[in-house]
């Protein structure tokens, strides 16, 4: 059997993967999807002339971090498994983003467990491997996942210390990054407030994040990531009753996206635009871009954006004196979120097994 000849054996194509590698890398923390995609495929195409399994776990990594992104959690399941079939020969590094590709995969259908697990122990693997940018990533995720498991504390502790990390390494992208994610926990941690009835600790926290996702924009966030963290800072202003700048903000993320940007990051902010201009009572412009959302939110496999977009034209309709239409909204916003819960909670069941014998979790 003809075995697969070395890297080395081709220095043009060895260099043309590391820069395909590198720039996939960086376009997805800059949530370029896109384009990340692009290079990942170009790099899959090297990695395999060369026999370079690492940079395939490499290169499978990165896919499922963008799938994720997408929303598409099929694919993004996909990804961190092949990652994890790739990597399983190789080193601490190797299998440390191999392990967090998988990470990315348990989130995405909501198995924090999993998520969590998996975050830990690519943690351990970078550290091992002396990889610091990698057990920077890993602990990034790792507060990610704790944030949507609601330990709010825990999360922003350990996305500081990741913070903290990212800056002892000059590395100012994810510096920023990591400042969308601590604005994302308090945003999450002032919606349940709120809801608990706690509107004083609720402003609090959206005003806490506000003051990240400043951060974040002041640092120069590039073009996909800058929208995300403007539609994020209009969801504090639109909460904290700040309407108006709420409006002028979402209006400046909606200018500098394009059509070929994730659905799931372009129908948040159409949805946010629609929200505001119900709240100001602009129905006509929220009906209309209320309904643009929701075309681009039911594309979107693994996101609570589709419910969310019937709940708020089931409030439109309300506030028109619909009210035949605004229950009928209402009942197709529950029944989608059952919906989209039942599909992730077959799909986690099937799955289970196969992730387990990579990471050989203990069952639930």
């Amino acid at each position: 059997m003809t075995r697969p000849e070395s890297p080395r054996s081709h220095p043009p194509e060895a260099e043309a993967l590391r820069r395909a590698l590198d720039k996939a890398r960086l376009l997805s923390v800059s949530i370029d999807v896109a384009e990340a995609l692009r290079q990942v495929s170009d790099a899959l195409r090297l990695a395999r002339r060369l026999g370079d399994k690492a940079a395939q776990a490499q290169a499978c990594a990165i896919a499922a971090v963008c799938h994720y992104y997408r929303g598409d959690y099929v694919a993004a399941v996909a990804a961190g498994l092949d990652a994890c079939g790739f990597g399983s020969d190789g080193g601490p590094e190797i299998r440390s983003q191999a392990t967090l590709s998988i990470a990315y995969s348990f989130l995405s259908v909501g198995d924090l467990r999993r998520a969590e697990q998996a975050a830990a122990r690519a943690t351990l693997l970078a550290a091992q491997a002396r990889d610091a940018r990698g057990e920077a990533q890993a602990r990034a995720f790792l507060g990610c996942v704790l944030g949507d498991a609601d330990r709010y504390g825990e999360a922003i502790a350990t996305l500081r210390q990741a913070r903290a990390a990212f800056r002892r390494q000059d590395d100012a992208e994810r510096v920023s990054a990591t400042a969308v994610n601590i604005g994302h926990v308090l945003n999450r941690q002032a919606r349940k407030l709120d809801l608990r009835g706690d509107h004083p600790g609720a402003k609090q926290c959206w005003r806490n994040a506000r003051r990240y996702y400043l951060q974040a924009l002041e640092s120069g966030r590039p073009r996909v990531g800058a929208a995300m963290a403007q539609a994020s800072l209009a969801d504090c202003e639109m909460r904290l009753g700040n309407l108006a700048e709420a409006r002028a903000i979402l209006q400046r993320a909606r200018g500098i996206l394009r059509p070929e940007d994730a659905p799931r990051i372009a129908a948040r902010v159409t949805w946010l635009a629609g929200e505001v201009e119900r709240r100001m009572g602009h129905a006509e412009a929220a009906a209309k871009l209320l309904g643009a959302a929701l075309g681009g939110a039911d594309t979107i496999e693994a996101d609570e954006l589709a419910a969310q977009c019937r709940e708020s034209l089931a409030a439109l309709a309300a506030h028109r004196g619909d009210r035949a239409q605004a229950k009928r909204w209402a009942m197709a916003a529950r029944l989608e979120r059952e919906r989209r819960r039942g599909a992730q909670a077959l799909f986690r069941r099937e799955m289970r097994p196969m992730w387990d014998r990579h990471l050989r979790l203990d069952p639930d």
